[in-house]
């Protein structure tokens, strides 16, 4: 699995700049990095100088790093025939032969955008794809219902169980069919548990406020703060962008400059113990590889952030030995949600229907693999 950060605030204090940033400094260190956009009003292929989609794209001119502008309403297009059929089948069941027709923007609901970057942020992170996921979140309001879904679903999926449990003893009068959705529950609501542990395990998940010594802007950060320790969700520090630097030849600057050193006390004061970059107002547009550069060597400058990095997935092949052995990164994880299997010089792992592909160097003969989880771990060793 991915290393998580995420970068949350109020609306235009910076969130997008950051990330761009940040991820191109992840990126850097020689990390594989994803920057994920889940703000219905994108900017971040603008903050790039890129034309960006649905998909990953790899940015031109910056090594190990890629990035995606989620777009919900065909995240929702590609799940309708399955959430169609899903729907259909225990009608059908009771009788009912009618076919149902149903488009992704038939399904689109308040709220669903929430859970739908929710599903498409999971996919990347719990595969082994990326080292590093920087999420660019939207303005706080959606980030806060984003991040309190893992114990909503928790919930309803309770319920959900229990009504299932009543249906199908129902159903039983009627057919002796065998229905697998209690199965399917069971491993979902596994899946989410599995979320909680991980976005509340700071080992895995840093969530970083971006503000401006604005008063607005320093009140909600003062909330969410709060409101995600409620949830449970670790906060590891704060960015804070815009700031006027100290200029006595001009009164406006010395003006701006008194206002915020007032709203600078009060951040450092809240902040206090945990990481903190003060990034200063700029005196050109923010925009660009060359740009995005000169904020990222302030943010992550010396007494500014410090963010740990490591590798999702580790090979090692020792040609002499003929032995092939892989690493992979699933914290928060048990066992049993784990599935390996083998496939000519391909190793298929599997956690909650996200599948990550391994290909060996050699046909690998499943009865000369050995495999085992230690620390967070998944070992693999194939034996040539």
């Amino acid at each position: 699995m991915s290393k998580l950060i995420l970068f949350g605030g109020k609306g235009g204090v910076g969130k997008t700049t950051t990330s761009a940033a940040v991820a191109m400094w992840t990126a850097s260190q020689g990390f594989n990095t994803l920057v994920v956009s889940s703000d219905p009003a994108h900017s971040l292929g603008d903050s790039f100088g890129r034309q960006l989609g649905h998909a990953p794209t790899l940015i031109e001119g910056v090594a190990n790093l890629w990035a995606v502008e989620m777009d919900p309403r065909q995240t929702m297009a590609e799940l309708a025939p399955k959430l169609t059929e899903a729907l259909a089948n225990p009608l059908k069941t009771l009788g009912v032969e009618e076919e149902l027709e149903m488009s992704g923007d038939d399904m689109m609901v308040p709220g669903l955008d929430e859970a739908l970057a929710f599903d498409f942020l999971l996919r990347y992170v719990e595969s082994q794809e990326y080292d590093i996921i920087i999420f660019d979140t939207a303005p706080t309001g959606h980030t806060l219902r984003f991040l309190s879904l893992p114990g909503l679903t928790d919930r309803w999926i309770s319920r959900m169980m229990r009504f299932r449990d009543q249906l199908t003893r129902l159903k039983s009068l009627f057919s002796k069919k065998k229905d697998s959705t209690m199965e399917v529950l069971e491993q979902f609501k596994r899946r989410v548990e599995h979320i909680r542990r991980f976005l509340a395990n700071e080992q895995f998940t840093s969530f970083y406020i971006v503000l401006i010594p604005e008063l607005l802007a320093v009140e909600e950060s003062r909330r969410a703060r709060a409101i995600l320790g409620s949830y449970g969700i670790p906060v590891k520090g704060a960015v804070v962008n815009n700031i006027v630097p100290e200029n006595d030849a001009c009164s406006l600057c010395r003006s701006r400059h008194e206002i915020q050193s007032r709203y600078l006390a009060a951040i450092r004061e809240n902040f206090a113990g945990l990481q903190l970059a003060e990034v200063p107002l700029f005196d050109r547009e923010i925009q660009g590889i060359a740009a995005l550069r000169l904020v990222a060597d302030k943010i992550m400058g010396e007494g500014q952030l410090a963010i740990e990095c490591r590798k999702s997935m580790e090979k090692e092949y020792d040609s002499a030995g003929g032995l092939f052995h892989v690493r992979l990164f699933y914290p928060e994880t048990q066992k049993a949600d784990l599935q390996l299997k083998i496939k000519g010089k391909v190793l298929s792992i599997t956690l909650y229907g996200v599948t990550s592909l391994v290909e060996a160097p050699f046909p690998v003969d499943p009865k000369k693999v050995k495999a085992h989880f230690e620390d967070d771990h998944l070992h693999v060793t194939a034996r040539q």
